[in-house]
């Protein structure tokens, strides 16, 4: 397959930032001169919060691009934890995220990113760990309680603090029932037990523990391994490359595609910020092509008249300006090379939807 990228060769990076709370995520992209990349939408890349929603197709598109940026769910990656010997995740101890417990009030907003993106080690020792003691807030509770375990971000790979609620027998003691919260700050040597987070985005995961709280012998081990959901650290650099044109047969047709499809009103394509912008776009077009668009009843609604590049726009609009109802659409495109030897035709559907 050929494509006849109407484009230059440019390099794009991808960076993100935090936003208002510890959680929400925006992107900046930029081309190699540094200036903000703008999609077709009027939409300039820049603090922009939209991630790619499947539903409603709303990847960015610039320079001929289709750019989705999509992310992961921040939660624990069950097919990749690690039960240790004696442990047994599910049955025994689970992990959540922390805001699942309806703890201090806290939601996804509160929680960070780096903290939930780590992998964590439980760590059965033969010392007991002295740990600071919270109630159902997380509050510090003034007390303590010794465990046997430790706690180690494995990213970072860095011993790490946790908070113990009590929910087992009466008293400060490390038994059934209890919950571990990590809390992703270094374990402060100088001051065990002490609470050293300063806000619910340090405290990323709980750990219920059901049974087996004090009969797991030391040396056993339990992997936390998470979603690599995406960061302030993460940077994606990409490049384009000027395609060359050579011979197209008719089979290379068959990859035009139109974008999006189905169009939906509510798309960010509908309106930018430079107000109404309603577009489809016929892409891996040949250097020159005839587009006829037909309803479903076969009356001729528009005709293009493509040259140069590989990307077509039609505004949706019949001859005389009027739009189009929604619906769905059929079209048929003719092919020709740069010399203008008609290469072959094909012919396809697209869909406007409220």
């Amino acid at each position: 397959m050929v494509l006849f990228l109407n484009l230059p060769i440019d390099k794009y990076r991808l960076t993100f930032k935090q936003g208002d709370t510890p959680f929400s995520l925006l992107m900046d992209l930029k081309d190699e001169s540094g200036n903000y990349v703008v999609a077709i939408n009027g939409d300039t890349i820049k603090n922009y919060p939209y991630f790619y929603n499947p539903d409603i197709d709303n990847a960015i598109i610039f320079d001929g691009l289709y750019l989705p940026v999509q992310d992961l769910p921040p939660d624990v990656n069950w097919d990749a934890v690690v039960d240790g010997d004696s442990v047994h995740i599910y049955d025994a101890w689970t992990i959540d995220l922390t805001f699942e417990g309806v703890n201090a009030g806290a939601t996804i907003d509160s929680l960070s990113r780096d903290a939930l993106s780590a992998d964590y080690e439980i760590r059965i020792v033969s010392n007991p760990v002295v740990y600071p003691a919270v109630g159902s807030s997380l509050n510090p509770t003034g007390g303590t309680i010794s465990a046997p375990f430790e706690i180690w971000n494995l990213t970072t790979n860095t011993k790490v603090n946790a908070a113990i609620r009590n929910r087992g027998a009466p008293g400060f003691n490390w038994d059934d029932y209890d919950r571990i919260f990590i809390i992703n700050k270094p374990y402060p040597e100088n001051n065990p037990g002490s609470f050293n987070a300063t806000s619910l985005a340090d405290i990323p995961y709980r750990v219920r523990i059901y049974s087996e709280a004090v009969s797991v012998p030391p040396g056993d081990r339990i992997k936390i391994v998470t979603n690599k959901i995406l960061t302030q650290s993460d940077v994606y650099e990409f490049k384009t490359v000027k395609q060359t044109t050579t011979t197209m047969t008719a089979s290379d047709l068959e990859n035009i595609r139109v974008v999006p499809n189905p169009y939906v009103v509510s798309s960010p394509y509908e309106t930018g910020k430079y107000g109404v912008q309603k577009e489809v776009q016929f892409h891996h077009l040949p250097p020159k092509a005839i587009i006829r668009i037909y309803n479903v009843a076969g009356d001729l609604i528009r005709v293009i008249n493509h040259e140069g590049g590989s990307i077509a726009r039609w505004n949706l609009q019949t001859y005389n300006e009027q739009e189009v109802a929604f619906g769905v659409y059929i079209y048929h495109i003719e092919g020709f090379d740069e010399t203008g030897r008609k290469i072959g035709e094909t012919i396809g559907k697209f869909a406007l939807i409220k």
